[in-house]
């Protein structure tokens, strides 16, 4: 055995306890002992990824690619890395670099339908996502993409059983029990989506959105104290999204507090909320006529349209 090879098995051992910091120390030991082994760049780059440093990643992967132009997974994890840097285009040319070598790798066509969908090419992205099932039908994240693509083009029938299938072969896939719990919510099914954005708080307890929606599913059902609660924990969580302040002024304003109700309902219009469209519905139509209201709604061109 080589002492390259010595120090990658080292570096291998220590990226499985989850020592990143000790694994790129290995893995430098083992570029430097033989500076052309790609195997020691390639796994410092998923090291250096692992510790959230993604321009060193890239780096890393850039080498392994000039020693190995051949290796498929090192293009799609270049990819995966210029994807998360923003560089969309990068990682498109990666995961289609990838697929040239080898074109039976599921997660990399699962990989570039996201990308292509984030570029503005729903059809590709689409064409993708299923190539992906074809050859693993058990990937749940392809139909969770998949999904949110039927939802976005309106075919809510469609991306529910693909939701319901990503959910099925991976019960702890957070976005797709949300995606699918919004689906509930927008069929007007508030017991369904509340099991689901319960089930999702439960994986992810930080999940801004989903304590505002599952506030929203409360209040549909007339549970104002369950809603109150978690339209709270929401603006704590995001105090700078709208949409959590507007269903924070909604609830104060079914609760009789005026004053909280226009100060929230102030800060989501500030921020972008169309917090007006409550007005649309009966239950808020009253509030609307109070002075301090039509005075705030006045300063909002929008919501006097």
């Amino acid at each position: 055995m080589t002492q390259s090879q010595t120090y990658i098995d080292q570096g291998m051992e220590f990226s499985q306890q989850g020592n990143f910091k000790s694994a790129i120390k290995a893995f430098s030991q083992a570029a430097k002992a033989n500076p052309k082994d790609a195997f020691a760049y390639y796994n410092r780059a998923i090291a250096y990824y692992q510790m959230g440093q993604k321009k060193k990643a890239l780096a890393d992967f850039n080498t392994t690619l000039k020693l190995a132009p051949d290796d498929s997974m090192a293009y799609n994890n270049r990819g995966y890395v210029n994807d998360d840097l923003g560089k969309l285009q990068d990682a498109l040319e990666d995961y289609t670099a990838a697929l040239k070598l080898n074109p039976e790798q599921a997660q990399t066509y699962n990989n570039r339908g996201y990308v292509y969908y984030r570029m503005g090419n729903p059809a590709a992205a689409m064409a993708d996502f299923n190539e992906a099932i074809s050859l693993d039908a058990n990937l749940a994240q392809a139909y969770y993409y998949r999904g949110y693509a039927f939802e976005k083009r309106g075919d809510q029938k469609k991306a529910m059983m693909d939701y319901d299938e990503a959910i099925f072969l991976d019960p702890d896939l957070v976005q797709a029990i949300y995606n699918r719990g919004n689906l509930f919510f927008n069929m007007q099914d508030y017991e369904s989506a509340l099991d689901d954005y319960s089930h999702a708080l439960r994986l992810a307890p930080s999940f801004a959105k989903a304590y505002n929606n599952r506030a929203n599913c409360y209040q549909k059902l007339g549970r104002l104290e369950e809603a109150f609660e978690d339209a709270n924990r929401s603006v704590a969580l995001s105090p700078n999204n709208g949409n959590s302040h507007c269903t924070l002024a909604a609830i104060y304003g079914l609760r009789g507090e005026d004053i909280r109700f226009v100060h929230h309902l102030e800060i989501a219009l500030k921020k972008g909320c169309p917090a007006w469209r409550m007005f649309e519905s009966a239950e808020f139509k009253e509030l609307k006529e109070k002075p301090q209201v039509k005075k705030l709604l006045n300063k909002f061109p929008a919501a006097k349209a």
